[in-house]
């Protein structure tokens, strides 16, 4: 009855422990199952550490000569009554049952900690001890998008395989976070990461998903200029002609970018489209011997094109030039002729400044761009130093206790 009215079946009380936890104690079988079943989290603990399985009373097997012993339970035999249940059976059936919930959870917690911090054999390891690959971390990406999300350094063959492990373990390989976005869009986004985009296409994933702006995972490989992650995408049936909310396509976003060789890459393919097969496309294309193939293609159309595109290009090069030596002949402005606006300054100001210090900076002040990029550069070091460390931990002494670096 307090299950059907939507009790908090993992309330605490002032000891830490939950209904299930109780009920393990209790070792009440019916509570426990009904517990189970309405969600309880077998994976939480006590103030003292302990999940619901280490609250299981357990008692010891009988010998195996009072089991076999013919006199055994002698009165419920002559009357014909049931026979009572060996409780060390039952306990340790009880404990199964809880640990049965818990162990996905618990290991899946692993998972998420060691892809956190780049730790492939843990993760491997959770894995194959029956973690929970669908488990949400607390920003809700489930394993295999941390996985894609995060930048694995010359370690690109490991994510494949950790990848691989995830979906034959029952990972939702098409799984969208909170901003609609799957392993893929960040796969994608990474141009280095072109052997785990095609290794998630032969997994079926869908390459024509959009994410909550619309973008899909095309748009986000020609938004960054990566051709061949383009391809992989584009053979394996994504739509090109989608567009996002904004109205911009992947071929819009490319030129937007100047990406002019994957825009006409991504024309190329509206013009002559690869044939939709089976629902998440095709296998991408391997590197194998050319073979002769008939082509129906019209190849006159993309020579015109590239004809165009250079045209283009020498046009804006000769521009460029004439804009650079024009610039060269102009004559640098003076700091009276500039007047107070060209600094922020409000219009009645007094002018030319009598301040020395401002008259050398000339009109442009660099100062302030320069505090930009110094405290960008520094929150890098910070964040490489904090991950060496999470890589390779080191501790201290301070007022008599042992403490882990973190910065």
């Amino acid at each position: 009855m307090a299950i059907e009215a939507r009790a908090d079946v993992n309330a605490k009380d002032s000891f830490g422990q939950t209904a299930l936890m109780l009920a393990a104690k209790q070792g009440d079988h019916e509570a426990v199952k009904a517990l189970l079943d309405a969600g309880a989290d077998a994976a939480q603990t006590d103030s003292l550490g302990r999940s619901a399985g280490d609250l299981v009373k357990v008692s010891q097997p009988r010998p195996v000569e009072e089991e076999n012993n013919p006199l055994k339970n002698w009165r419920e035999k002559m009357s014909g009554e049931a026979v009572p249940e060996d409780p060390a059976k039952k306990s340790m059936e009880l404990k199964a049952m809880i640990e049965g919930r818990e162990k996905p959870k618990k290991y899946g917690l692993i998972l998420m900690k060691a892809l956190a911090q780049k730790d492939a054999r843990t993760a491997e390891a959770a894995l194959e001890a029956d973690a929970d690959p669908n488990l949400l971390d607390d920003k809700g990406d489930s394993a295999l998008v941390l996985l894609a999300k995060g930048k694995w350094k010359d370690q690109e063959g490991l994510k494949v395989r950790l990848a691989q492990k995830a979906v034959k373990a029952g990972a939702d390989i098409d799984f969208q976070n909170v901003q609609g976005n799957t392993a893929l869009h960040f796969a994608a986004n990474r141009g280095e990461s072109l052997e785990l985009v095609e290794s998630l296409l032969r997994l079926r994933a869908n390459p024509s998903l959009a994410n909550g702006e619309g973008n899909t995972a095309l748009m986000y490989a020609a938004h960054g200029g990566h051709e061949e992650v383009c391809t992989a995408l584009m053979e394996a049936c994504a739509a090109v002609m989608l567009t996002n909310r904004f109205g911009l396509s992947a071929e819009a976003m490319a030129k937007g970018k100047g990406f002019k060789s994957c825009a006409a890459l991504i024309h190329a393919y509206e013009l002559a489209p690869k044939k939709v097969g089976e629902y998440g496309g095709t296998e991408p294309k391997r590197k194998e011997k050319k073979k002769e193939q008939h082509l129906d293609f019209d190849y006159s159309k993309w020579d015109k094109l590239e004809q165009e595109m250079r045209n283009d290009e020498e046009v804006e090069q000769s521009v460029r030039q004439r804009e650079s030596l024009d610039a060269m002949k102009r004559p640098k402005p003076k700091l009276e002729d500039l007047g107070p606006q060209a600094f922020g300054l409000p219009p009645d100001t007094p002018w030319p400044p009598a301040d020395p210090a401002l008259r050398k900076k000339g009109p442009f002040d660099y100062g302030h761009w320069d505090q930009i990029v110094e405290d960008i550069e520094r929150q890098d070091k910070v964040l490489e130093r904090y991950e060496h460390l999470q890589q390779n931990p080191k501790y201290e002494w301070r007022d008599g206790q042992k403490m882990q670096v973190i910065f």
